[in-house]
């Protein structure tokens, strides 16, 4: 998918300017950012989850990319679910959750989850987190205990 964007990129800044009003550079700027995510996510999260003892467990993402990489999603699509405030009370003991600060809370969704939720409940414990090396882009990886 980064490759993809790469080789695409004016095409998809001009569908940013056109959709969103932003300047052609910085939309430029936008696609390459997202073919970096695209990169990052597939050497890390998906890698992780791809060769731990979380292989075949429940996850749940703020970020839909997530699901094309891991080699789960391709076995079992159902197993990957956006998180909720729902689901994420719901979801069974050894569910793993992928909360990315790209996506992070979104207030006008109505039913996100915040990271202190995550972080200040019982029921979850962080088991890694995949940063850029300027820390703008982190992805917290949580496992439900209860």
């Amino acid at each position: 998918v980064g490759e993809v964007l790469r080789q695409n990129t004016d095409i998809y800044a001009e569908i940013i300017t056109k959709e969103m009003g932003k300047p052609i550079r910085q939309s430029r700027s936008e696609v390459q950012k997202c073919a970096w995510l695209c990169d990052y996510y597939v050497k890390n999260a998906a890698e992780f989850l791809n060769g731990s003892e979380y292989k075949g467990k429940t996850v749940l993402s703020n970020h839909s990319l997530i699901q094309f990489y891991a080699d789960g999603y391709r076995a079992n699509p159902k197993q990957y679910i956006s998180i909720n405030s729902k689901n994420i009370n719901d979801a069974p003991a050894g569910s793993v959750v992928l909360w990315d600060n790209h996506y992070g809370y979104r207030p006008e969704w109505g039913s996100d989850v915040k990271l202190e939720t995550l972080q200040n409940d019982k029921n979850y414990k962080l088991i890694n987190q995949f940063a850029s090396n300027d820390k703008r882009f982190v992805t917290y990886v949580f496992e439900k205990i209860n």
